[in-house]
């Protein structure tokens, strides 16, 4: 690390450089302040503020139970999911996601580095928002398109499994058979999405995986038992609202720290003036 050499500018450039990173730093904040209040507002609306599912040690359950389920496994079988639906149905209408629409899963279709589809895997749920990340396929190969609002669901593998988006995004995209769809028009996709990346939706996306580490699966067919509470309209709509604002912080961040590589890698290849019109050019579009 002694050997590596660093590029001197003037303390003026350096500070505008410091300036724009601690911008993109306080949007982050903003990113993360946002999300971090999606559940408090969630289990606010959902009046779970204090509420605590039951785990105990040891618990009984009736033989028609688990043969009506098709599952014998005590994980399954576990009071705190009996418990968590009769707790928010004595206050709320549930409804099954396989009736509010429908409940599919992608197409997984050869890729082509230049194809004209970007193509959103299973991996690819924990941040949509980088469209460098995605392969990408052609419409010849009959991928399955997303629509605005669907939302997706990894069903594979230990580590991403579980992991929720709302897909919002314009142009040409597809995903795989290791994802589940959710395509439908009567609950918020941002509140859906809300919902099901909660402690509570979590606990209904574990109970029904099946296999082993790293052999996890999720069927869409389980999927569209998963309930979720249908609040009044409005309240869904701060979720929208919430995830909105936490997406164009995130988006204001790397956009920002884009600025500044580009005034330093400038500065490097020409000149520190260069790099200042960038920059003056930058900020005046903002």
């Amino acid at each position: 690390m002694d050997q590596v050499l660093v590029p001197q500018f003037s303390n003026r450039f350096e500070l505008k450089i410091v300036n724009i990173t601690a911008a993109s730093k306080d949007a982050i904040e903003v990113s993360e302040n946002a999300i971090a209040a999606i559940e408090a507002v969630l289990y606010q609306a959902l009046g779970l503020e204090s509420w605590v599912a039951p785990e105990p040690l040891t618990y009984v359950q009736n033989c028609k139970d688990a043969f009506s389920s098709g599952r014998l496994d005590a994980e399954f079988l576990q009071p705190k999911y009996a418990a968590t639906f009769d707790k928010l149905s004595s206050q709320f209408e549930l409804a099954s996601l396989g009736d509010l629409g429908v409940v599919t899963k992608g197409v997984t279709v050869p890729y082509s580095e230049n194809g004209s589809v970007a193509i959103i895997r299973s991996g690819d749920l924990s941040d949509i928002s980088d469209d460098s990340r995605f392969l990408r396929s052609n419409l010849t190969e009959q991928p399955f398109l997303l629509k605005c609002g669907d939302v997706l669901i990894s069903s594979i593998g230990f580590g991403s499994i579980g992991k929720v988006q709302v897909f919002d995004k314009q142009g040409s995209y597809a995903t795989v058979s290791e994802v589940t769809v959710v395509r439908q028009n009567k609950v918020n996709p941002y509140y859906l999405a809300a919902f099901f990346r909660s402690s509570v939706g979590q606990m209904q996306i574990e109970r029904f995986i099946t296999g082993a580490t790293g052999q996890l699966h999720l069927y869409p067919r389980d999927v569209a038992k998963f309930w979720i509470p249908v609040l009044a309209t409005g309240r869904q709509l701060e979720f929208e609202s919430i995830a909105k604002a936490a997406l164009a912080g995130k988006e204001r961040a790397v956009a920002l720290l884009k600025v500044a590589k580009n005034a330093i890698e400038i500065a490097i290849e020409q000149d520190e003036a260069a790099g200042m019109a960038y920059l003056a050019r930058e900020s005046s579009t903002e």
